[in-house]
């Protein structure tokens, strides 16, 4: 762990990282990093001493580790968390499907500068999930919420949702139960958007775009 440093960290708005690199005594200033998030900077961490512990028989420069961290989504097809699809307003797509989950993701957007942002949020979920706990987690960064159902059999329906999101303590909330005319309710509005729930309601979201 000592051999990797990562410093000077960035948290730029348009949901991107950038931070210097010290790996075994190499230095790398102003990598660009494609994926938002403290866990992100985890996970990279993890990674570089995996890298650092091969390095006698991988050989590689510090200008491959910034190529690599730039184009890291076109290498993995990595999509859906915490991903900036338009700005200004912002849209942000994530597929957090459970507590845990959607707090990691409202803790990201809080450090990329977000945290006085009231979102449009459509939201879509399985019926078999904490959904009650998930519309706690959303209350406080909520504008309205635009229940929905996402287009497979798991998902809870868009009433059901509209009725926690109630007991949840959201008090503006509206039932569209079709992810197509909700999106389309949502960008009518003008505000910064989070659609957030599942990996269906994502799949669905980016077809929208």
């Amino acid at each position: 762990d000592d051999f990797v440093q990562i410093e000077n960290i960035k948290y730029k708005s348009g949901l991107t990282t950038e931070f210097d690199i010290s790996l075994s005594g190499d230095k790398l200033s102003s990598a660009e990093f494609p994926l938002p998030g403290a866990n992100q900077i985890r996970n990279l961490k993890t990674a570089l001493t995996a890298l650092h512990s091969i390095k006698n028989k991988f050989k590689f420069t510090m200008t491959d580790v910034r190529t690599g961290l730039a184009q890291i989504k076109n290498n993995t097809g990595y999509s859906g968390r915490m991903e900036i699809v338009r700005n200004d307003p912002p849209v942000v797509v994530d597929v957090g499907h459970n507590p845990s989950a959607v707090e990691s993701a409202i803790d990201t957007l809080r450090l990329h500068g977000y945290a006085n942002v009231k979102w449009q949020v459509v939201f879509g979920v399985m019926a078999d999930k904490n959904v009650g706990s998930i519309l706690e987690l959303l209350r406080p960064i909520c504008k309205q919420l635009i229940a929905t159902k996402a287009n497979t059999q798991r998902a809870m329906d868009a009433g059901k949702i509209a009725e926690l999101a109630g007991q949840a303590g959201i008090d503006d909330v509206v039932e569209i139960s079709r992810v197509e005319d909700a999106m389309r309710f949502a960008f009518n509005e003008s505000r910064p958007v989070l659609i957030i729930g599942s990996f269906y309601l994502a799949e669905q979201a980016f077809g929208f775009f």
